[in-house]
């Protein structure tokens, strides 16, 4: 899949560990455990072709989660885990999506 789509993704966030976007007639999901899952779904979507300079905007119960938007790119280049005291923390992602 190629995108040079630039209108704004929404992204939904299902859970702590699971989020998904509809990308033309797919939905696309991911789980993760420990992490947050939208970075992950975005590296997902990246290395399948989705334009990483596409808008991204997050929704969690049909409410935006976060007050800005972002590209998928930079959500991707980002890693949040959760602590030992079950806060979660963004750590830059090292590794490179598919490329």
């Amino acid at each position: 899949m190629s995108d040079l789509n630039t209108e704004p993704l929404v992204i939904k966030q299902e859970s702590e560990t699971a989020a998904g976007a509809q990308i033309g007639g797919n939905y696309v999901r991911c789980t993760s455990v420990g992490k947050h899952p939208v970075p992950v779904l975005c590296r997902r979507l990246i290395r399948e072709g989705v334009n990483p300079k596409r808008p991204a905007f997050v929704i969690r119960a049909g409410k935006p989660a976060y007050k800005q938007t972002a590209t998928i790119e930079s959500w991707a280049r980002v890693e949040v885990i959760r602590d030992t005291g079950g806060v979660f923390r963004s750590i830059p992602f090292k590794k490179r999506w598919g490329r």
